[in-house]
Formats: structure tokens, sequence, C-alpha cells
């Protein structure tokens, strides 16, 4: 018996097993660190963070319990209006949940609001039509909704006239 463990001895380092229990000391603050690492959502400072894999996840769309969310270049939530590929979305500014099939208001001034739509997908209606409670409504360039606007010439649409609350009729 005494000759099996004393093999066992001499061919440990060739088995890969470690001689030094100082080698151990990397491993195990690697192993220490990952059981650490952060995961999920993580607020630091002022700002909300994800984490994957103890890794800040950036320049990335996130679903959590149902809502989408925008990690930023830098990794930041995105709040209020973004710009990703090209297309703009509009994310609360408080939990910073995408919006999608629905309005949003922006105040100009206390009688004076723009309003703007934003689609299934999250992105925002512009330079196109929605069809809305039996009704139609245009958003221009900016994705604001037209509104009190008379003889208004969309290429390709013909001529419409746009009421107050947004709705418009095709005059010719």
């Amino acid at each position: 018996m005494s000759a099996i463990l004393a093999l066992a001895i001499v061919t440990a380092p060739s088995l890969g097993f470690v001689e030094n229990t100082d080698s151990l000391a990397p491993n195990c603050q690697i192993t220490a660190s990952a059981a650490q690492a952060k995961s999920g959502w993580v607020k630091e400072g002022d700002n909300w963070y994800y984490y994957i894999g103890g890794y800040k996840a950036r320049s990335k769309w996130i679903q959590s319990k149902g809502k989408w969310y925008y990690l930023k270049w830098n990794g930041v939530m995105a709040t209020g209006w973004e710009k990703i590929t090209g297309y703009w979305y509009y994310f609360d500014t408080v939990n910073g949940d995408m919006y999608s099939g629905r309005w949003l208001e922006k105040k100009i001034s206390p009688k004076k609001s723009d309003w703007y739509y934003l689609g299934n997908s999250g992105i925002m209606y512009a330079n196109q039509f929605l069809f809305y409670n039996d009704k139609w409504y245009y958003f221009d360039k900016d994705g604001i909704m037209l509104k009190n606007r008379m003889n208004y010439f969309i290429p390709n649409h013909g001529i419409w006239n746009f009421h107050a609350d947004g709705h418009g009729e095709r005059k010719a």
C-alpha cells in the first residue's frame, strides 16, 4: 500500500496535480470573483447597467420581465429618445422600458403639444400614415403628427386636410 501511495506522490505532477499550493491562489481568486460577478440589472451612481457573466452589456437590446430595454455604447440603459440603427425609439425616463403601440405627447407650452406614435416594434412613425380608431393620422419627417393643416400635399397620397385633433381626410 505504501508503495502505491509513494508512486502516486512521485507521479502526481504528471497527472495534473499541483505541487505548490501557492499556485492555487490565482485559481482561487478567479473562482471567487466569478462567484461574486455582477449579473442582471445593477445601479451604479445615477445609471442602470445590465451585466451578463460579470461584464456590462453594451449596444444591446435586453428583454426583461416582458419589457424591452436598450443599453447604449457605454452600457448605460437608454432613457428618453434614442436613435438606434437609423430609427427613433422612446424609453421611459424613470424605468427605461421601451414605449410601443402607444401615443406620446410632448408639451411645447401649456396649450400646445406635439404628438408622436411608437409602433408595436417601438419605432417612431415618421413620413407615414397611421389608421387608428377608424381615422387617418399622418406623421412628418420628424415624427410629429400633423394637425391644423389644410390643403397639405403628401407625395403619392394627394392633398389632405388635418384637423385640430390630428385626424385627416383626403381632399383630392
